[in-house]
């Protein structure tokens, strides 16, 4: 079965509300037979709450979602500032079409110079990835650019698929929703990379 997978490493801007958010809006728009889990070093009443086993700091705290303890089967990963604003069933399928056993975003920004270059803020993946979590382990270093920038040096790119290459539904607030002000209906995943975050904004629903 599939396992819906989000990270609380909780402070003054990320907290128990937004989990709470997230899991309302796969609920909602997410057919396929799914368990939702965080990862978190709060419990979440309402969510089932799998704790955090180190003190990796902000973004790194995600590599934890390779650990080889986390439930068998294919992974969805989100980040606490996505908005899923309609039936993501299709994505999913997508992911499954694509062939490869990892997908992830091609970075919204980066990728216009350098289209293998990753965002990890929505991520699907059907194999053990624990090789990642393990590398982390060993190696729990900050490098600029956060965790993303750790998955473009150990993937291999032949194995992955980029959402914006199997699909037309996942996109970025601020490079396609933000300058027409307007959500397209083609859309149902909706990717918020730094300011605004989606809570600060009116234009996309949160909740």
């Amino acid at each position: 079965m599939l396992t819906v997978i989000t990270v609380l490493r909780s402070g003054p801007e990320y907290n128990a509300e937004k989990v709470l958010a997230v899991h309302a809006m796969v609920e909602r728009n997410l057919t396929i037979p799914h368990e939702f889990i965080c990862l978190s070093d709060v419990e979440i009443l309402g969510v089932k709450t799998i704790p955090l086993k180190h003190h990796w700091p902000g973004w790194y705290a995600k590599m934890e979602i390779y650990r080889p303890d986390l439930p068998e089967g294919p992974k969805l990963y989100l980040d606490l500032d996505t908005s899923i604003v309609s039936n993501m069933d299709s994505v999913l399928e997508a992911a499954t079409a694509s062939g490869k056993p990892f997908v992830i975003l091609r970075d919204f920004y980066r990728g216009a110079v350098n289209p293998f270059s990753m965002g990890s803020g929505f991520m699907y993946w059907n194999i053990d990835m624990s090789f990642l979590y393990h590398w982390y382990l060993k190696n729990p270093v900050e490098i600029r650019g956060g965790d993303q920038v750790i998955l473009e040096q150990l993937l291999n790119v032949k194995a992955v698929a980029f959402w914006q290459d199997i699909t037309e539904s996942v996109c970025s607030f601020k490079v396609h929703i933000r300058p027409l002000n307007q959500i397209l209906p083609k859309y149902s995943v909706v990717c918020f990379h730094g300011k605004p975050r989606p809570w600060e904004q009116n234009l996309v629903p949160y909740k």
